[in-house]
């Protein structure tokens, strides 16, 4: 009769040890590839796994909070304004309790927000909206281009030669001599006042580029799209026409 071959393994949390078998072809496996340092962050659906079943190790009074409890609190006492402490995350029973405690009111906050949203939809304004994310999209999709435009400018500002700046950048000298003279038209455009969807592409790049805010690039397409539409740049004849 055929059996299961398994070895074990170890899964250490501070002073405590679980040794769990698994089929030893798995064992051998992970063990060849000798991973260390892996961090599986407490995001992941593996580490939620392993979390409960830790917390099956447990008696019910002693189980902290789960992070889906603490997930849930958070969200709760975010969305209705409500100051909590450590002890509200302490254990499961004090973070059950203050989810069964607002739970109807967050729901009905929840339903209330939903339905703006969908009201919000009808508007005029969220079609504007829709136009202006488009818009800025394509300038994102532009960047890709005007990054390397605007790194090109930055190296010859520093003293390397166009063979230098064409073999960092991996294009050709012809390429960044046209790069160069961009630069120049728009910073001439710029200076004469224009106002053009170019001009503009290249303000937000820069910000983009420099990026002394630290911001990822969804981070600054959702704080430029909040801009166009607080300062209604999209009112301007060039917003939408691409140059």
């Amino acid at each position: 009769m055929l059996t299961i071959e398994v070895e074990t393994a170890k899964l250490t949390v501070g002073n405590s040890e679980f040794l769990i078998e698994i089929p030893k072809s798995l064992y051998e496996v992970i063990s060849s590839q000798n991973k260390k340092d892996q961090l599986t962050t407490i995001k992941n659906n593996d580490a939620e796994k392993i979390e409960y079943f830790l917390r099956d190790k447990l008696y019910y009074d002693t189980r902290p909070s789960s992070k889906r409890q603490m997930d849930y609190v958070i969200a709760i006492a975010e969305k209705l304004k409500i100051k909590i402490n450590k002890k509200t995350l302490e254990n499961t029973s004090s973070a059950s309790a203050f989810i069964d405690k607002h739970k109807y009111e967050f729901d009905k906050k929840v339903e209330e927000e939903h339905q703006a949203w969908i009201e919000y939809k009808k508007s005029d304004e969220y079609k504007i909206l829709q136009k202006v994310e488009s818009a800025i999209k394509r300038h994102f999709i532009r960047y890709s281009t005007t990054r390397k435009i605007l790194l090109a400018n930055q190296m010859i500002e520093s003293g390397l030669s166009i063979n230098d700046i064409a073999d960092k950048i991996g294009v050709t000298t012809t390429t960044i001599n046209k790069y160069l003279a961009e630069v120049v038209d728009i910073t001439n455009r710029s200076i004469a006042n224009e106002s053009s969807w170019m001009i503009f592409h290249y303000v937000l790049s820069k910000m983009v580029f420099s990026n002394k805010e630290n911001l990822t690039p969804s981070e600054w397409r959702d704080t430029i799209i909040a801009l166009t539409m607080k300062n209604r740049w999209y009112e301007e004849t060039w917003f939408f026409t691409e140059e």
